[in-house]
């Protein structure tokens, strides 16, 4: 089995800090949760919270980050578009294995 390890894009990393939050979570929650340092995730942070996608409140003097309207419409978007890359690939995976199964047979018959 052969481990392949890609980089997250940016929107990626945004969904995994944001579905993190559900329903809240602090902040080192957040970071281990999206795999991210400290002053990664302040960058990304800050960005969610002034897009609205997290909102930052405090609940007995404890920091906490709970999801928006806007981020829970943001995480069903991007997992609709996952989820339609994913089909997109399979299709195409599978069109490429019946054409080399087809060029397998051809060449098999010329050979005979």
């Amino acid at each position: 089995m052969t481990l392949v390890l890609k980089n997250r894009s940016r929107v990626e990393i945004l969904y995994d800090i944001i579905s993190a939050a559900k329903p809240s979570s602090k902040k080192t929650h957040l970071m281990y949760k999206g795999n991210l340092s400290y002053q990664q995730l302040d960058l990304y942070l800050n960005f969610i919270l002034k897009n609205g996608l997290l909102e930052e409140r405090f609940v007995d003097e404890t920091r906490l980050y709970f999801i928006t309207q806007k981020g829970t419409e943001f995480l069903r978007l991007f997992e609709d578009m996952h989820n339609l890359i994913t089909t997109v690939k399979s299709q195409d995976a599978e069109e490429v294995a019946a054409k080399s199964e087809n060029r397998v047979m051809q060449t098999q018959s010329f050979v005979y």
